[in-house]
Formats: structure tokens, sequence, C-alpha cells
């Protein structure tokens, strides 16, 4: 079973479209994958096709002699785990799920929405996968701040494992090639994922519940299934 945390560098650098469009992306390859949300995200789940839970319906606050979570299958067939943005109890019900998960899926994917979340996600042993749109010529050091709080919440040496080009403009290739030669050259190139092409039909995708699989710019999906490859080559 392999346990990654998809985070972005900044709001509107894609992290939830890279996360359900690699979930599907697995899905699609006959693997059983299971998401745990944190903080009942709103767009998450109506993505999914999964009616909104108020807070007050989930918890995170019971020990966890409580027993299982509830697991809702959703139409992309991807599973997924919904806490309340409530962080009493929050670490220790994720630890409790993840036992209670090991075996029964192939890949959990965490999905941090806060830095509350973030927190709590980094004491758990798992790769950090990191969106970025290199729009923004700091870059280089929002990944290095990620990668410290990383570091620094979860006590442990563990860098980030893969950072993922997202939403990028073919026309700006200048500006781009600047900031993942300074991203490789602090990181290394390995950990530099294929750039994700920009697409305005990205944005109507969770409008009813489709995925980049359903489009037909092939650019689009080659992007994602070599994304889709490199976290199957995670270790």
């Amino acid at each position: 079973m392999k346990t990654i945390a998809v985070v972005s560098a900044h709001p509107g650098s894609g992290q939830t479209t890279i996360l359900v469009n690699l979930a599907s992306g697995l899905v699609r390859k006959g693997c059983h994958v299971l998401i745990l949300d944190p903080s009942n995200n709103r767009k998450l789940r109506l993505w999914l096709g999964l009616n909104p839970i108020p807070d007050q319906a989930l918890t995170s606050t019971e020990p966890p002699s409580m027993g299982k979570a509830n697991i809702e299958h959703s139409r992309l067939g991807v599973d997924l785990i919904s806490f309340s943005s409530d962080p009493a109890g929050k670490s220790e019900n994720l630890y409790h799920q993840l036992a209670l998960e090991k075996g029964a899926y192939e890949y959990i994917l965490l999905h941090p929405s806060n830095k509350v979340d973030f927190d709590v996600l980094s004491r758990i042993p798992a790769a950090l996968l990191v969106c970025t749109d290199l729009k923004n010529d700091y870059e280089l050091e929002e990944l290095k701040a990620i990668e410290l709080c990383w570091q620094e919440s979860g006590g442990r040496p563990d860098s980030i494992t893969l950072i993922v080009p997202n939403k990028i403009n073919t026309k700006e290739w200048e500006h781009n090639t600047e900031q993942l030669f300074a991203i490789a050259d602090h990181f290394g190139f390995e950990k530099i994922a294929d750039p994700i092409p920009h697409c305005e039909r990205v944005h109507d995708l969770p409008l009813d519940g489709r995925t980049v699989w359903d489009l037909s710019q092939e650019n689009l999906r080659e992007a994602f299934l070599r994304l889709v490859s490199a976290v199957e080559n995670i270790q």
C-alpha cells in the first residue's frame, strides 16, 4: 500500500484537480484507491458525486476505539473518508483509519485543505506530492518552505517526493524553463514530473463528474498518464 499526500504550493495550483484525476487514473488501471479528506472538502465531494455533509454529521473527536469510519463509494470508482474540520482528535483517527484500511487499498491519497491538516498529515508516513503552476518568481522558496514544514511537523528528514508543474502555459516556456531549472537544481531533476498543460475545459470537469480521461485533448491525457506512471514508480 502506498500513502501519498497531495498538496499545493499555493491556492489555485490545481491540488484537487491533480488528486481526482490521479485517483481516477489509478482506478482505471485496476487499483483500489481511497482518499482521506481531513476537512470535509465540498468541491472534492461534489466532484466525486457525493452529497455535501455538514460538519456536525462527521466526527474526528471520538476516540479511535469507536471503530471504522464510514467509507463512501464515488461515481468515479474512488472511495472516500471525510473528517470534520474540527482538529480535535484528528491525528489519532487518521492513524486509526490508515491502520484499518491497510491491505484493502493499493493507494491511499491524503488531501489536506489547510495548515492544520498539513501539520496533522505530516506525522503520517507518506510520500509528498506537491502541485505548482510556476506562475510566481518565488516558486522555489514556496517549495522549500513546504518541505521544511513537512520535516519539522513530522520530525523526520523526508523531502518532497514529486513536484508536479500544473496548468502550464506552453507560450511561456522561457519563464517556465527558468523556474523548472531553479527547482530541479535544488530538488533534483528526478523529482520533477512532466508538466501538465493548461486547459480551460478542466475547470468544468467537477460540474458533471468527468475527468481528463473523458476529454479529447490527447496531450492532456498523456500528461496525466505519465503522472500516474510516476506515482506507480514511487518507492
